[in-house]
């Protein structure tokens, strides 16, 4: 899932949870990465394997699905 923020970064991870309430709904990604404006790469360390990223649909702006995630993440960084 790649997720655009309002904020101008831009998030890209596996889909993990979804919490569906109007537009104070969450979405939840693992094993994300974060992608700035100025384009920087940030990619979660992998001793976070248990870290999940929560991200509010207010703060949102775009959300792509996207197949093979572990693969788009990997040419990313």
């Amino acid at each position: 899932m790649k997720i655009a923020c309002k904020n101008g970064n831009t998030y890209m991870g596996l889909f993990d949870y979804c919490e569906e309430n109007g537009l104070d709904s969450w979405f939840v990604l693992k094993e994300y990465i974060t992608i700035t404006p100025e384009q920087k790469i940030t990619k979660m360390p992998e001793r976070y394997t248990h870290a999940r990223l929560l991200i509010n649909l207010k703060d949102v702006e775009l959300v792509e699905l996207l197949y093979n995630t572990k693969k788009d993440i990997e040419e990313q960084t």
